[in-house]
């Protein structure tokens, strides 16, 4: 769902799928069933990693961390958040730390982006409605067109649903104005 841009829908099934795990009293691990106890099946655990796809889901899509070279050499961070205010991820890779958050408002999209040394990255802004963008207070996109700047170029990674930069390593805050 994610994949077809139907962020808002693969959220809500998301937490319908998995509210039950989330907020039951005394855990904070995902079960190997749906349910425990009288609900559940027997046997299996209350700490069990195939639960877990949907975390990937979550940092994949959701906060947009995916690598595009092998090793991680180079990342993309181009994050989905539906109808979600805030999110965060960190990835290990093996070059470090992949840090990303987001705070979605209704005129606002702040991204916050590290990339660890030797590291190539594609970042980007949900394009819908927006009127400028700032990364590390350099407008560098006004009016539907790139602005030349010294942090940043405009990726030729083509595609609809974001706008796309090129950066290296380091830390990123891309302001898009809506």
């Amino acid at each position: 769902m994610m994949k077809m841009g139907l962020e808002e829908e693969a959220m809500q099934r998301h937490r319908r799928r998995m509210e039950g795990m989330v907020t039951y009293p005394g855990f904070s691990m995902l079960f190997e069933h749906w349910n425990i106890g009288v609900e559940g099946f027997k046997g299996g655990s209350v700490n069990h990693s195939w639960t877990g796809g949907g975390l990937t889901v979550l940092s994949q899509y959701v906060c947009g961390v995916s690598p595009l070279k092998p090793g991680y050499e180079a990342v993309t961070v181009l994050p989905q958040p539906g109808d979600l205010e805030k999110a965060s991820a960190v990835v290990a890779s093996v070059k470090g730390r992949i840090e990303t958050s987001f705070v979605n408002e209704k005129d606002l999209f702040v991204l916050q982006v590290t990339l660890p040394p030797d590291t190539e990255g594609v970042i980007g802004v949900p394009g819908k409605r927006v009127k400028e963008i700032a990364v590390n207070g350099h407008t560098v996109w006004k009016k539907g067109k790139f602005v030349e700047n010294p942090v940043c170029s405009l990726s030729e990674e083509r595609g609809e649903s974001h706008i796309k930069f090129e950066v290296s390593s380091g830390n990123y805050q891309v302001i898009a104005v809506k």
